[in-house]
């Protein structure tokens, strides 16, 4: 490969990028700027082998590219718009047949860069042989700008492996490296700016203390531990290759309210705003049930007060996840779900807010609640939390909070025309 070469995968917002499994996946939308960061270099083509028996289609072991699979060579590939095709010309998909996809990126320093990707339709991805991402259980993203990665990267070579399982309708992996990105917004407080997106795959797997930074870096990707007990513990724990946050209690406090969990503090420069909204999700999987009675709750907060999550600070919204909670809707260890919430403070008498559980992959919700009146009825929010009390029975996987885009006149949902719940009607004491 050139040193030299830089390989620009200019994007337009009106190209398709394939298929994912019948969904069509669309680029990023938005300017993006055109040149990579100095002292980067990205690959012109990727290494591609495809037809492979599940056995061989394996990245746990591999360090560096192999010259062969099987005494098979693979094939150079370049992208197109953007995306590199697995499929031969005039070759039709099946499901799940796998490939393997190889690239060195090289860098002059250490450094963290972002790239932005997708693939159709199950993908896991590795730097260097660690794993940064992994979807084979659960499915892809719409578009490649939809999951940003941050990739740190050593000084010299760093090998980009990836393996794709292919979907009904295609075989692709679609890349937006860095510079191809869309750009951020310029305001610091509009429609659109992220506080907070994390799923964990920066975060050293340990127990932290309280008032450990969780996540490699300060920004967006990174929660701060809180734990008021020597017996209450956050821990980032890695299962599949997926990482998640799990919050242990060795019983012996029965205090049922939050005794420990992480948080995030909003700023005031967002806070402050006339016409504010938020949007955010939860992610999470129930763990199998322990030994004994499960007590306790899990707790998706935003407070007006950033004191401390431990000292009952008001609260504007809240969820809690309790067992009755997972009884009452059935939700089975080994599946994944999502709480979307929204929270509107354009109202100067009364905020409102709501909610909506969703089954990962399931268009329609378990559950939504309709608006719901906030407890403080004017609080600014200032500490968005997810805490914890009693037995473990959640490991947490992604958590968003973003600022609501709405035109002054519409509502700010957490779904846009919801439609009816699949069970149940409400949830006695939960978001009251």
């Amino acid at each position: 490969m050139n040193g030299r070469a830089i390989l620009r995968l200019a994007v337009s917002t009106a190209l398709w990028l394939g298929t994912l499994a019948g969904v069509a996946v669309e680029p990023a939308v938005g300017p993006t700027v055109a040149t990579l960061p100095p002292g980067l270099v990205w690959p012109e083509s990727w290494l591609v082998y495809t037809d492979l028996q599940e056995a061989d289609a394996d990245l746990g072991a591999l360090r560096e590219a192999p010259a062969a699979i099987q005494g098979v060579a693979g094939r150079q590939v370049q992208p197109v718009k953007g995306r590199l095709s697995l499929l031969r010309p005039g070759e039709a998909a099946t499901e799940k047949r796998a490939a393997l996809v190889f690239g060195v990126v090289r860098s002059d320093r250490d450094r963290v860069v972002e790239m932005g990707c997708a693939a159709d339709w199950w993908m896991e991805f590795r730097l260097n042989g660690k794993t940064l991402c992994d979807t084979t259980r659960t499915g892809e993203v719409r578009n490649a700008a939809d999951r940003i990665l941050r990739l740190p990267l050593k000084q010299g070579d760093n090998l980009l492996a990836f393996k794709v399982l292919s979907g009904k309708r295609g075989w692709s992996l679609a890349l937006l490296p860095p510079g191809e990105l869309p750009a951020r917004p310029e305001s610091r407080t509009g429609p659109g700016v992220v506080i907070l997106s994390t799923d964990f795959h920066d975060a050293e797997v340990k127990t932290y203390a309280n008032d450990q930074p969780i996540g490699a870096e300060p920004g967006i990707s990174q929660l701060t531990s809180r734990a008021n007990y020597a017996v209450c513990n956050v821990k980032v724990t890695e299962t599949d290759g997926r990482r998640g946050l799990e919050f242990f209690s060795d019983g012996s406090t029965t205090l049922t309210h939050a005794t420990h969990g992480v948080a995030k503090i909003i700023p005031n420069e967002i806070a402050e705003q006339d016409a504010l909204g938020l949007n955010g999700s939860v992610a999470f999987s129930v763990l199998p049930s322990p030994a004994g009675a499960v007590r306790g709750n899990v707790g998706i907060v935003l407070y007006s007060t950033a004191l401390s999550l431990l000292n009952a600070p008001a609260t504007i919204s809240f969820v809690h996840i309790t067992p009755s909670f997972i009884g009452k809707y059935n939700l089975l260890p080994r599946k994944n779900y999502r709480i979307d919430f929204a929270v509107d403070f354009r109202d100067g008498t009364q905020h409102a807010w709501e909610y909506l559980l969703y089954e990962e992959g399931v268009k329609e919700p378990l559950f939504q609640s309709g608006p719901l009146k906030t407890r403080d009825p004017q609080g600014r929010p200032a500490l968005f939390a997810v805490t914890a009390a009693g037995t473990p029975y959640l490991r947490v996987h992604g958590v968003t909070l973003s600022v609501a885009a709405a035109k002054a006149d519409e509502p700010i949902n957490a779904k846009a025309k919801p439609s009816a719940p699949k069970r149940g009607s409400g949830l006695a004491g939960l978001g009251e």
